[in-house]
């Protein structure tokens, strides 16, 4: 269940609890004289977008990389949806990358990771020799078991690390360098969190929040996870789009979104409420969780009314707010990732408990066929999260501990 704190002493590294009330989210009250020092892992426009939000935010930050990258921006500046100017701009707050990363790692109590879930992999087996105990380690943008999935690789080392490791939905729409300026567009005004054990959530909230202020924790992964609607709707509709329209019209939702796909979403978020009743949990429903998070409209700022149709138009016309637009390229990847980073897994979770999703199914055959790739094979499944040989009991156990 996503709840509601109250008093989030950073400083302390306390959290006060209140009675549970209906979904809300929820700011730490950060102290002035609180340093944690924070460090983030350079791979591409996103990261960069991650550390800019730290400084932006009044923290001090460093960055530094695996390997060389691109070019350090000069500014970054910061979009509404759908708008041709910023409401933020500044400079980048460093002008290199550091590459020692063993020095780097040493001197940090935090280290912030944007990589995609699939790749944790290969950059655990990099960094493990850099890393000590009681290091928080925050995986951004993070799909549904992304902290289970880092932990499991770290054991997969054989390291024997202490770590809070904590992780946060989507931070934003799109971070992209243009003209030597970094556009962050679509920033989230709420982003889930979770941790793989409560403690870790205590000790890692402040380096969470110093990245976003809207915080809104759920009491495990798995219903931050499959509350996490964009990325099971993003395929969703992509699917009909190309299904049902040419590709120079896919950037128009308006002319393929229907009553029969607005059905097939509702049968989906069905699906998605039974398969968290069978591992006990409770998520919002699609309509409330794209208002609190995708598209930064709050039903208590609106009203009690939760169609679905004008919620999913908004969403699409966010999939589309570049200032170039989106190519079939990026499209088919939108596509890919989703469903290889979170479909696959929801629907291992769902084999493991017999529980039957025609509508998701659908959704990862059919973005098989229009490919041509076989994302079953590609996909995160429960073995990535180091679950095999579990059961329900005992997955649901592990989640909340």
């Amino acid at each position: 269940m996503l709840i509601s704190t109250a008093n989030l002493a950073s400083s302390a590294g306390s959290v006060t609890s209140i009675a549970p009330k209906p979904y809300v989210s929820v700011q730490a009250e950060i102290s002035p004289a609180t340093t944690t020092r924070m460090s983030v892992l350079i791979d591409g426009d996103a990261a960069f977008a991650v550390s800019c939000l730290l400084a932006q935010n009044g923290h001090s930050v460093r960055v530094c990389a695996l390997n060389k990258t691109a070019q350090v921006p000069a500014e970054f500046e910061i979009r509404t949806r759908h708008a041709s100017v910023g409401s933020f701009r500044g400079r980048v707050p460093y002008r290199s990358i550091e590459t020692d990363i063993e020095k780097v790692f040493y001197e940090s109590d935090a280290i912030i990771i944007s990589s995609p879930a699939t790749e944790y992999g290969a950059v655990v087996e990099k960094i493990v020799s850099h890393l000590r105990h009681q290091q928080t380690i925050l995986l951004v943008n993070a799909p549904l078991g992304a902290g289970m999935q880092f932990a499991h690789a770290l054991k997969a080392t054989g390291a024997d690390l202490q770590l809070n490791i904590v992780e946060m939905g989507t931070l934003f729409d799109c971070a992209k360098v243009e003209a030597d300026v970094l556009l962050i567009t679509g920033l989230r005004d709420n982003v889930s969190v979770s941790a793989n054990k409560r403690n870790e959530m205590r000790r890692g909230l402040f380096v969470a929040n110093a990245v976003a202020k809207g915080l809104v924790p759920s009491s495990n992964s798995i219903e931050r996870g499959l509350s996490d609607v964009e990325r099971m709707l993003r395929p969703t509709l992509l699917v009909a789009g190309m299904l049902g329209g040419r590709d120079v019209s896919l950037d128009n939702i308006q002319s393929w979104l229907n009553p029969s796909l607005v059905s097939i979403v509702s049968r989906l978020d069905a699906e998605i409420q039974g398969l968290a009743r069978v591992f006990k949990g409770v998520v919002p429903s699609f309509s409330r969780a794209l208002r609190e998070f995708a598209i930064n409209a709050p039903i208590a700022e609106i009203g009690a009314t939760e169609e679905l149709e004008p919620l999913l138009l908004k969403l699409g016309q966010s999939m589309f707010d570049t200032a170039d637009g989106v190519d079939l390229g990026t499209v088919n990847e939108f596509v890919k990732r989703d469903i290889v980073e979170t479909l696959i897994l929801i629907a291992d979770f769902a084999r493991l408990a017999r529980y039957q999703m025609p509508v998701l199914q659908s959704v990862i055959q059919l973005g098989e066929v229009i490919l041509g790739s076989e994302f079953a094979k590609e996909g995160r499944k429960l073995e990535d999260l180091g679950l095999v040989g579990f059961d329900i009991d005992e997955i649901v156990e592990l989640f909340n501990a």
